[in-house]
């Protein structure tokens, strides 16, 4: 059964993304500036996200897999991401074909390969979102050995991985931090940008301590309300007051391990607690519709916002209406391509290629 507050709260992850895209102007107050710069955290809340629902839809299933099971879940898994991923990367080269053509680096678009290059150019070219996609198509093949190591785990072991994946995370950071390499430039092979923000090897930590969390609800004695309650609470205080903060604006605890916790309590707390106010909001219908569009949204607002061009906004009043505008543009863009294409892809893809899917519904969310 869909969740449908979390389905919901992919739409605030994506335009988190989105407003760190278009706020680089100097007409917004430093704190707001701020604050929507941190907005690349988004990509967490995906990463975490998507480990969430994995092991909520495919854990039972792949617990004990089989060869119909295992292709059943990747052919479902291609169908879910690739077609409308292909559909962006083409929108996203339009002017490189129009201006001095495609260069060989978009093998690696077409095969979503680029999250794995040392080259920031090479990951953020054409479009600069659909890096994210070569690091779930890694983090989708990892999911059936992780979740058969884990599918049955009791409490402790459960909470021991927790606690791992999550002492992992702000390990690394610590490493970078302690070695230079911090202060490097995204541009630089050796940055904490490559290694802890875009290198699907690290976004390994975030997958993990989704799953876990979906495994904790359906496997263990459900919580009180009011542990949800204060996990939702908590865990949206923490990301107002790290993404208000301008020392932790572009820092080595940034890329990540700062906002991993806190993403965890706003997923395990939605799931947890589906009565609450927040609940409610994020699972009302607009929202539903607005979060089953969201992938699109994400994958098209780069190339579109390219295509889209307004006049530098010299008052703030001019930065919200040119923002607004670009917002509705955009999703409107993304709810038609989730129907005309998202939607019909996915669904000729499992039927040509899974003919035997296994008799259970479709997983409703990613």
């Amino acid at each position: 059964m869909r969740i449908e507050s979390l389905t919901g709260f992919r739409i605030i992850a994506a335009a988190a993304v989105f407003l760190s895209h278009v706020s680089n102007t100097s007409v917004l107050p430093g704190r707001a500036f701020v604050f929507m710069q941190a907005g690349y955290n988004g990509v967490t809340l995906f990463f975490t996200l998507s480990g969430f629902v994995l092991a909520w839809n495919y854990a039972d299933r792949l617990a004990s897999p089989t060869r119909g099971n295992i292709w059943s879940y990747f052919v479902a898994r291609l169908a879910r991401i690739y077609p409308l991923y292909l559909f962006a990367l083409a929108l996203g080269a339009i002017p490189f074909v129009l201006g001095a053509g495609l260069e060989p680096k978009i093998w690696l678009h077409i095969f979503a390969l680029q999250p794995w290059s040392p080259s920031y150019d090479d990951a953020f070219s054409y479009n600069g979102p659909g890096w994210s996609i070569g690091v779930e198509f890694f983090l989708y093949a990892c999911f059936p050995l992780i979740i058969v190591l884990l599918a049955r785990a009791g409490k402790r072991t459960l909470i021991a991985v927790l606690i791992g994946a999550t002492a992992a995370v702000f390990a690394l950071a610590l490493i970078f931090m302690l070695n230079g390499n911090a202060a490097l430039s995204p541009f630089d092979s050796a940055s904490v940008h490559r290694w802890l923000y875009r290198s699907p090897l690290t976004r390994l930590g975030d997958f993990t301590v989704g799953i876990v969390a979906a495994l904790m609800l359906m496997h263990l004695n459900r919580p009180p309300a009011w542990a949800a309650y204060t996990a939702q609470a908590l865990g949206l205080i923490s990301f107002v007051v790290l993404m208000s903060d301008y020392r932790m604006l572009n820092s080595v605890w940034s890329w990540d391990s700062a906002y991993l916790l806190p993403t965890f309590l706003v997923i395990w707390g939605l799931a947890a607690g589906p009565r609450s106010l927040l609940s409610r909001f994020l699972g009302s219908k607009l929202m539903v519709i607005l979060g089953e569009s969201s992938f699109a949204f994400y994958l098209l607002h780069a190339p579109l916002l390219d295509l889209i061009r307004f006049p530098v906004p010299t008052e703030l009043w001019q930065w919200v209406l040119i923002v607004v505008t670009e917002f509705a543009v955009i999703m409107l863009a993304a709810i038609g391509a989730h129907k005309l294409v998202e939607m019909p892809a996915q669904r000729w893809l499992r039927g040509a290629f899974d003919r035997k899917r296994l008799s259970v519904p479709t997983p409703k969310s990613t």
